[in-house]
């Protein structure tokens, strides 16, 4: 890439964030993440998204401070991980099994599932370089 092709790129970030939204700018906006995240503990991917702002006040309040983590690390996991489709991937009924599966792979999805929602060090990091 040229240095002024990165001009024009980094002129247009500059305009971005001058730029004043409105509240429509924001509700109107498909602000939600998907990635998808290798398991090799279960040998293949699972698809996670990132949480709403209700969903992680709800999901917050299910589990106060001092609740055990790798409980909250299942239905974070569970919360998060989606089909092709967009829908659930877990049934509650299947949370209950999935907790009895190996925690490496559960800790292995927590983590990503932290970075894109901004709550790991990487995805603070992330957050505040963008």
């Amino acid at each position: 890439m040229s240095t002024q092709e990165e001009q024009v790129i980094d002129a247009s970030k500059v305009d971005e964030k001058r730029k004043v939204l409105t509240a429509e700018d924001i509700l109107c906006k498909d602000d939600i993440e998907t990635v998808d995240c290798y398991v090799p503990e279960w040998g293949g991917t699972v698809k996670l998204r990132s949480l709403s702002g209700l969903e992680a006040e709800r999901f917050v309040a299910a589990f106060p401070p001092g609740e055990r983590q790798s409980a909250s690390a299942v239905h974070i996991v569970a919360l998060c991980a989606i089909k092709e489709d967009g829908t659930p991937f877990f049934t509650s009924e299947q949370v209950e099994e999935l907790k009895k599966k190996s925690l490496r792979g559960i800790m292995r999805l927590q983590k990503e599932v932290l970075r894109i929602n901004g709550l790991s060090e990487e995805g603070l990091k992330e957050t505040k370089n963008a």
